[in-house]
């Protein structure tokens, strides 16, 4: 039985209670007093909102390279942009976050590491590596409120507000997260990997059903 089959035989039964009160008080007032009574039946639910994000694009993958010497630098994002580089994959995508929401929230996203620790290995270099993300509506007007950052920012260790108002509807409730490194050439090889992490909660300007 799902929900709204629930919601018919809840309300039909009211409606049928009612009406059968109604009987019985006609009745008895008709033979006391010749006046009519009506009562009626409630029907009561409570609509709860649900908060799901999904990655329906959950990787980014540059695969190995190196710094292309001389240079001291190599810089690589998820739009196909890549700079003094030797054998790293393209990549022309970034992460793509979905709302599954029953309602408008509002969404943080964090990094597990910085480049200080993804790329640099926790020690000093010069020139040192970065690591950045910036925000897009992937599908139009998917963020109704505040998208930040619009430009590449260093990646947050810490939970940050991406999105005031990310929409829930279908064909608007995609937001796209494109990630750049700039990679020292000092950066000691080895395998790299951080987490990104979105966490949706109810806040900001017109969540939540607020």
């Amino acid at each position: 039985m799902n929900s709204s089959q629930v919601l018919t035989l809840v309300t039909v039964f009211a409606i049928a209670f009612a009406a059968f009160n109604l009987i019985i008080t006609l009745d008895k007032v008709g033979k006391l007093t010749g006046y009519a009574a009506a009562e009626s039946g409630t029907a009561n639910l409570t609509i709860l909102s649900d908060i799901n994000l999904n990655f329906t694009l959950n990787m980014i993958n540059w695969s190995s390279g190196n710094v292309l010497s001389p240079n001291t630098w190599a810089y690589l994002n998820s739009e196909g942009v890549m700079t003094n580089n030797q054998s790293f994959s393209n990549v022309t995508n970034g992460l793509r976050l979905e709302s599954l929401s029953s309602t408008d929230i509002a969404v943080n996203l964090s990094s597990t590491l910085s480049a200080f620790n993804f790329l640099d290995g926790g020690q000093a270099r010069v020139p040192a590596s970065s690591f950045q993300w910036k925000m897009s509506n992937f599908e139009p007007t998917s963020c109704e409120g505040t998208l930040f950052p619009s430009s590449y920012q260093e990646v947050s260790t810490s939970p940050t507000t991406i999105c005031t108002d990310f929409n829930f509807e279908p064909t608007t409730d995609v937001l796209e997260i494109d990630l750049a490194v700039n990679i020292s050439w000092l950066a000691p090889s080895g395998i790299k990997g951080a987490v990104i992490t979105a966490t949706g909660y109810c806040g900001g300007v017109g969540t939540c059903g607020q």
